[in-house]
């Protein structure tokens, strides 16, 4: 059996999209609540409606986003878009360090090549998380400073 040589991750639909939903939720729901005390029942369907309307706006811009969001891992490296959906690949040897960051609830490494500071953000929250640490263990030397990072965080 032939092993493929890249691997390609994406990330989950629902993961930006509740991203982007949740604070816009936590308003509307602090809106209705002073609708309601306040008696202006219309009020609160009116922001309820329109928080209806902004999820399904966001629908195709995030969907959109995720289609075209894939990293690759080869035997040479790995690519990902940036924040700007531009496509960055960075050979093994030219990965200079990996900063870690957090948004609640949403890890990722920030992958900076020589160079290329920002050359693009890994989400830890792909779909499958278990093959990216896989594939980046068994093509990245020892001392690449992401597969160290993968090793030293597993979850």
């Amino acid at each position: 059996m032939e092993e493929k040589s890249r691997l390609t991750f994406r990330i989950p639909f629902w993961r930006p999209w509740l991203l982007a939903l949740t604070p816009l939720a936590l308003l509307a729901a602090l809106g209705v609540a002073f609708s309601v005390v306040g008696g202006n029942l219309a009020a609160a369907t009116a922001i309820l409606l329109g928080l209806a309307g902004v999820a399904v706006a966001l629908l195709l811009p995030i969907g959109l986003t995720v289609w075209v969001s894939r990293w690759h891992v080869d035997p040479n490296g790995i690519g990902g878009r940036n924040n700007y959906l531009v496509y960055h690949r960075l050979n093994w040897s030219e990965i200079e360090s990996i900063e870690p960051w957090l948004i609640p609830g949403y890890r990722y490494l920030q992958v900076n090549g020589v160079g290329k500071r920002r050359a693009f953000w890994l989400p830890l929250f792909l779909t499958d998380m278990p093959g990216l640490r896989s594939a980046v263990a068994r093509y990245a030397p020892p001392a690449n400073p992401l597969r160290r990072y993968l090793e030293q965080h597993p979850a």
